[in-house]
């Protein structure tokens, strides 16, 4: 990992600390086209810790829709980590893979840590 300041890890942990934010980001490395919020937002909350059921619950996914919209994808895209296209509706991989690297170098720090579920 390169030698990062203060500012930079406390901005990418940030933009990381979040596993909803984590979870589009890996599923966007897997994608090579454009995905529709709804797709993420379906992964993400199958990716929901001890689901209780077989699959998301329509008001999860709904939830998870709101979250992604308001506060993960635009913070994700300010970020630099993906373009996202509220009007359409869409997501995708931003050019280069920085976010690959920064979540290689989080998983790698992270080794050995139990997943928690977030709020």
């Amino acid at each position: 990992m390169a030698t990062m300041t203060d500012p930079e890890l406390t901005r990418i942990f940030d933009l990381l600390g979040h596993s909803h934010r984590r979870h589009v980001l890996r599923y966007l490395e897997r994608e090579s086209e454009v995905v529709s919020v709804e797709t993420l937002a379906t992964a993400v909350a199958e990716s929901t810790c001890a689901p209780m059921y077989a699959g998301p619950r329509q008001t999860e996914e709904e939830e998870a829709r709101i979250a992604l919209h308001h506060v993960h994808l635009p913070k994700l895209a300010a970020g630099g980590l993906l373009t996202y296209h509220s009007g359409a509706g869409t997501v995708e991989r931003a050019e280069g893979d920085r976010a690959g690297r920064l979540l290689d170098d989080v998983s790698a720090i992270a080794d050995g840590v139990a997943p928690q579920c977030d709020d």
